[in-house]
């Protein structure tokens, strides 16, 4: 009886290390599977949900009209017409100052008088600016990317060609305008779909929120300045 009662015990003891085995094996692979995923998402991999390989762009200064400020996290110093800036900081131009920003080979980015914007993702496959006051022109010199253009609560996507966009802060609402023959763009608001852009509009972003078509003059000296350049 005694023996009987031992194999079991040593049965069970063969059957609890299995489990145990086994147990430990799955936990082992799934922090792999984990581990695998992160470093995946770290350097973009799309089967890791990540957005493909990513490169930095170069954002250099091609013209430079009067004076302009960067902001590089806390520090504030004068735009020089060499420089080469990075992601994250931020472009403010005086009230006379105008600035035309090229984003390594794919497009470039003009900022008139009185104009913020903070450019967020600079990569080959993704280039996103916030422009929180002013007036810019983005212009695409390539479809291999495009050029997305944030405000309070609107999306701007440029695909193909030149537009130019104009956030009045002070009355929450900005004009998108084409600015180019065979311009591509889609727009989106918190409310609102994603739509083509094929004229000039108004959106006011807060309540009551609407989107309307305007008339748009492109004669000032800021856009005389930049067909110069």
């Amino acid at each position: 009886m005694s023996i009987l009662i031992g194999l079991n015990n040593i049965s069970k003891n063969m059957f609890t290390d299995k489990k145990t085995l086994l147990f430990n094996s799955l936990l082992v692979c799934f922090v792999f599977i984990i581990f695998l995923l992160l470093i995946g998402q770290l350097f973009g991999c799309e089967w890791a949900s990540g957005n493909g390989w990513r490169t930095k762009l170069p954002v250099t200064v091609v013209s430079l009209n009067g004076n302009a400020t960067v902001t590089h996290f806390t520090t504030d110093r004068p735009l020089l017409s060499s420089d080469v800036l990075e992601r994250g900081e931020i472009i403010t131009t005086s009230d006379e100052g105008y600035v035309l920003l090229t984003l390594s080979n794919h497009a470039t980015l003009a900022l008139a008088e009185r104009t913020q914007i903070t450019l967020d993702r600079i990569f080959n496959n993704e280039i996103t600016i916030t422009v929180h006051k002013g007036r810019v022109i983005a212009s695409l010199k390539d479809n291999t990317t495009s050029v997305c253009l944030l405000t309070n609560l609107t999306k701007t996507i440029l695909q193909q060609g030149s537009l130019t966009l104009v956030n009045y802060d002070f009355l929450e609402t900005i004009s998108v305008v084409p600015f180019s023959e065979g311009m591509m763009a889609e727009v989106s608001t918190l409310d609102q779909k994603p739509f083509s852009l094929t004229s000039p509009i108004n959106i006011h972003e807060t309540e009551p929120r609407e989107i309307s078509e305007i008339t748009f003059n492109t004669s000032s000296d800021f856009y005389n300045w930049y067909a110069l350049q």
